[in-house]
Parts: structure tokens; sequence; C-alpha cells
């Protein structure tokens, strides 16, 4: 399945290292052809399926590492150790993203998706949606958080968008969406 253990083949080089810390774009191809084989090996060994979901992780440790300013000290530890530790938590955030099913599409419009199989669900959530839009307890400069959501936005783009960190962002969506599911479900 996935032949190839890290123990063997990656051995850090210091000197691309200080090439990808330069911004040297050769570097930088190298790199990411020397360490996505690994993420993509641990993404297999955690049981991450599909290239998309692999590939969403590889970028995602590619842009942490892009913004990282490593240290290449002996008391930092081993620098594929860092990229396996940052890898793993880049399959969590890839795991917890795929798990946000769009309810709406873009234009705040009931969209025909599996969540709005029938007239009856759009109608019911219209209702909520309407219902939420007036509720005197949510803030309505966060129904176009909620809506990013719907529409199937990253958290991440969202909050680019929103002048907002990712963690408030996070945090009102999750609010939202549960008070829209009770809604939906009474």
């Amino acid at each position: 399945m996935n032949p190839l253990p890290p123990e063997d083949r990656y051995r850090t080089r210091p000197t691309l290292l200080r090439r990808v810390k330069t911004g040297d774009e050769p570097g930088w191809a190298e790199f990411y052809a020397y360490y996505s084989p690994l993420i993509f090996w641990l993404c297999g060994r955690r049981g991450l399926v599909g290239d998309e979901a692999r590939s969403l992780v590889v970028q995602a440790v590619m842009i942490h590492c892009a913004r990282q300013d490593w240290d290449e000290s002996a008391d930092k530890g081993r620098f594929r150790n860092y990229i396996l530790r940052v890898t793993e938590l880049k399959i969590h955030e890839v795991r917890r993203e795929m798990r946000e099913v769009p309810l709406m599409s873009e234009n705040s419009e009931a969209a025909a998706s599996p969540a709005c199989a029938s007239a009856e669900e759009k109608e019911a959530l219209e209702h909520a949606l309407d219902r939420l839009a007036s509720d005197p307890e949510v803030n309505p400069a966060h129904l176009p958080i909620l809506q990013s959501a719907l529409a199937g936005l990253s958290v991440a783009e969202t909050a680019r968008q929103s002048g907002l960190s990712e963690a408030n962002v996070k945090v009102i969506r999750h609010r939202l969406l549960q008070r829209l599911r009770k809604w939906l479900d009474e």
C-alpha cells in the first residue's frame, strides 16, 4: 500500500532548508518533491482517503512551512519529526473541514443538495434562516459568516474576507450552525 517508511529515506539536508528559507524557487520545488511523498504516506497511515484530501494536507503543510522560520539548532529536534507533527495537525484540520457539509449556495438560496433534497426541506431551511436573521440574540454582522459556511467556504477564507481571526470565525460558525440545526430539527 504505502511501501516507503519515513525512517530510512527522509534525512533532512541543512543546505536544502537554507535554500528554502531564502526563498529559492528551485529549492522549494526540491523540498516539495522530497517531502510531499512523506506527507502522502502519513495521510495514508492515518486513514485519510482520497487524493483531494491528501492534496489539501500537502498544501496546508507546505503553506505552514513557508510561513515558519526554521531554526536548524540541534535542540529543536529533527526537521523530519517537525514535518510529521505539522502533518498530523493538518490531517486533523482537513478531517474537521470535510465534516462540514454546505447546506446552501453562495447566493443564499437553498441549494439542490443532499442536505435539501425536497421542497419541504428547502422551505424549512429558508424558514430557519429567516428566523435566525430576526433573532435578537444573533448579531446581524455574524450572518455573512454563516452564509460563507453554508456556501462551503473554508474557515481560513472566511476569516480573510471578514477580517476576523480563524478562531473567532470557528466559534461564530459553530454557534449559528448549531442554532440553525436545532430549528431545522423542530
